[in-house]
């Protein structure tokens, strides 16, 4: 592979529990900060000893809007599709093939031990240019774009081989670079209003235009391999929809679009295999506090019950007893040994993570052979410590020993791999 980096990578995502669980918190704290104001200027008209609050003064009530909750969760309409487990692969329209991380090599024939030739010769350039016309009527505000999509590259897992998708290409998305924010904003919302689910920030140039149902026809009519695309009337409804779904270990999860007013946004709901103690613990701590404590007991009424039901059911999605639990839990104590201040588990997952975001460890050493121990290590503990769903401690000693435990555990595992890769060499 190039050492060229991809200049358009598919976006990271946030945890849909972790981002509920925030939102409502946020509309408790709100709550409160409201009720103490509205107290205040109550006595005040009353005539009581109390100094007004200046309403320069009052405090940001943004993002804590009751209202604006309870669209988002239950009348917002939301896509869906399942997260298949691989590796996000992008096509732009020249032909020119992107990893996670940097661009692959035009002359390269797989990818992740996956043969390439299926997505060179998949005809994407007509679907990309009849979306590009839905998001604009000049196309030179497009620096760039791509077509991305999952390169099943775990094919062990789920029943991927059955179903025939294992190390295949499966189109999810789009990426574009427009040339300034401006022109990225309205992008965004003449998609939207073409039936797009179009992603974007206020203050950045770029728009994702995420799975939807219109998504899902444009691939189809362009005859492009895709993940499907499905639609429920709220987030409430799919996870209570989904909930079986997703303990019953089919996939890694599901990828979730909210929709409503532009932008959209889009969140991953991963099974209780995947390690997310973070969204566990925001859970369970809220689910709690509105159960018995008393700081937020107060605060129940305030949700309406279709959104208590959805904690609850993303408690249960998040803390079902997968049935590799106990293997990797195994693992997990072995390691754990070793390691004071992270989760053995959690780095390991982010380690997979991070072997997708470039060509297999098996390439490299082809290529450079043991003298590409080191550099991989370095490359993957970079990565690693650079993913949000890895806890670190925050104080600067205990951060400084968590590196010096995560960078053990890479190391032991690229030393690991390597020794396989020259044994099956061996036997070859």
């Amino acid at each position: 592979m190039t050492a060229r980096t991809n200049a358009l990578p598919w976006p990271s995502i946030d945890q849909l529990p972790r981002v509920i669980c925030a939102k409502i918190n946020r509309h408790f704290a709100v709550a409160e900060s409201a009720a103490v104001y509205v107290q205040r200027w109550w006595r005040t008209l009353k005539g009581r000893d109390c100094k007004p609050i200046p309403t320069r003064a009052v405090e940001s009530f943004a993002g804590g809007y009751g209202g604006r909750l309870h669209r988002m969760l239950l009348k917002s309409p939301v896509f869906y599709s399942e997260k298949l487990d691989g590796t996000n692969v992008g096509k732009m329209s020249d032909g020119t093939l992107l990893g996670r991380r940097q661009e692959i090599e035009p002359s390269a024939t797989t990818y992740q031990r996956c043969p390439l030739e299926p997505l060179r010769e998949c005809s994407t350039a007509d679907c990309l240019q009849e979306l590009m016309a839905a998001l604009t009527d000049d196309e030179s505000k497009i620096c760039r774009g791509a077509l991305y999509g999952e390169l099943c590259c775990n094919f062990g897992l789920y029943d991927y081989a059955a179903r025939s998708l294992a190390k295949t290409w499966q189109a999810f998305g789009a990426v574009f670079h427009f040339a300034d924010v401006e022109a990225a904003t309205a992008a965004a919302a003449r998609g939207a209003s073409n039936g797009f689910a179009c992603v974007s920030d206020k203050d950045s140039p770029v728009v994702v235009v995420a799975n939807s149902l219109t998504m899902r026809d444009l691939l189809r009519k362009h005859n492009i391999p895709a993940v499907r695309a499905e639609a429920a009337g709220s987030l409430c409804a799919l996870v209570s929809q989904k909930k079986a779904w997703m303990t019953s270990e089919s996939g890694e999860g599901l990828v979730v679009t909210v929709g409503g007013t532009p932008p959209h946004r889009s969140y991953k709901w991963k099974i209780s295999r995947e390690p997310q103690s973070s969204a566990i613990r925001s859970l369970a701590d809220l689910r709690s506090s509105l159960a018995s404590g008393e700081d937020k007991q107060q605060f129940r009424p305030l949700l309406a019950p279709e959104v208590h039901t959805l904690l609850s059911d993303l408690y249960d999605v998040a803390t079902h007893v997968d049935s590799l639990a106990a293997a990797e839990a195994a693992k997990a104590a072995s390691d754990s040994a070793r390691t004071q201040t992270v989760d053995a588990a959690a780095v390991h997952a982010a380690i997979a993570s991070a072997c997708t975001k470039f060509d297999s460890l098996d390439a490299s050493f082809a290529a450079s052979g043991q003298a590409a121990v080191p550099k991989l290590a370095a490359m993957l503990q970079q990565e690693v410590l650079a993913d949000k769903d890895l806890e670190l401690p925050e104080g600067a000693k205990e951060r400084k020993q968590a590196e010096k435990e995560v960078g053990a555990l890479i190391k032991r595992f690229v030393g690991e791999q390597f020794g396989k890769w020259c044994a099956l060499r061996a036997e070859s």
